[in-house]
């Protein structure tokens, strides 16, 4: 017989915040208070709530796409050089098979 273990709660669940990958969405708050706190203006403090908010809306939309969307990015960007998404160009062209 299979012995049965527990899962804990914690090792399986997402980070998320407010449906945001948690990190993501920590930065995106942390570049609209230094931008309000920083510049002291009406206009920027609008255009800071602005920007905060529609990167909030992509943030959520991305978290609800796939949230480990942002590590595959970064894992296939620091694979790029030894995978090439072509061919070189005096690749010799590959056998056709009659079916």
């Amino acid at each position: 017989m299979l012995s049965e273990h527990k899962i804990y709660h914690a090792l399986s669940e997402q980070h998320q915040m407010l449906g945001c990958d948690r990190e993501l969405f920590m930065l995106n708050l942390l570049v609209a208070a230094a931008l309000i706190f920083t510049a002291l203006n009406t206009f920027v403090t609008i255009g800071a709530l602005i920007l905060g908010s529609l990167t909030f809306m992509l943030l959520r939309r991305m978290g609800k796409k796939d949230l480990q969307m942002r590590h595959v990015y970064l894992r296939q960007l620091h694979y790029r050089p030894y995978y090439r998404a072509q061919a070189p160009l005096l690749t010799p062209p590959r056998k056709r098979y009659l079916k």
